[in-house]
């Protein structure tokens, strides 16, 4: 039926047997952009062949993006796994006077065990204790013992160095956790 209508073809594609290629078409967000989806098994049968052909100019040309076979397996696996990690998080305050950094202090023993940082005397990172900038909002310790109960206090501080002062009333802030088995 001639309902008016004209049209000029602008891209004829290589043959494509429609009996072994699916192809989807999607619009694209500008106008005139558009995808053409073009997969078919590869001759061996054991992967799909993936052809994503991209245009952005009604038509006149496209670019093609090829993804054939599959990357190869990697060699090894990671090294020092742990599954023995505690992670803890945090949101900085945005008020008041900020914190240069926060100490992470922790012990397998209990809370009492873990001492108040002291004015003017900086720790420094250890198995036991992490200096984290403010800014950063977490703070791991890795390789722990499995099965075991942690206590972890935590103590903003202004400046550091010879100047380093900790905000210590209360005793910091309380957690414990369990590393997993």
């Amino acid at each position: 039926m001639d309902n008016g209508y004209t049209w000029t073809e602008k891209f004829e594609s290589e043959y494509i047997n429609l009996l072994s290629w699916g192809v989807q078409y999607t619009a694209g967000r500008q106008p005139g952009s558009f995808y053409v989806n073009r997969s078919t098994i590869n001759p061996a049968g054991n992967h799909l062949w993936v052809y994503i052909d991209y245009c952005s100019d009604y038509g006149e040309t496209f670019t093609t993006y090829f993804h054939g076979e599959p990357a190869p397996q990697a060699s090894n696996y990671p090294e020092n796994f742990s599954a023995h990690n505690i992670e803890l998080k945090w949101d900085d305050p945005v008020e008041g006077v900020l914190p240069y950094a926060y100490l992470v202090l922790m012990s397998d023993i209990s809370f009492e065990a873990i001492e108040i940082p002291i004015d003017n005397v900086a720790v420094p990172d250890s198995d036991n204790a992490r200096n984290i900038l403010y800014g950063v909002e977490k703070c791991t310790f890795t390789n722990l013992i499995p099965a075991t109960v942690y206590y972890l206090k935590i103590f903003p501080y202004t400046s550091n160095g010879d100047l380093i002062n900790y905000k210590t009333e209360g005793g910091g802030i309380n957690t414990m956790k369990m590393t997993k088995e």
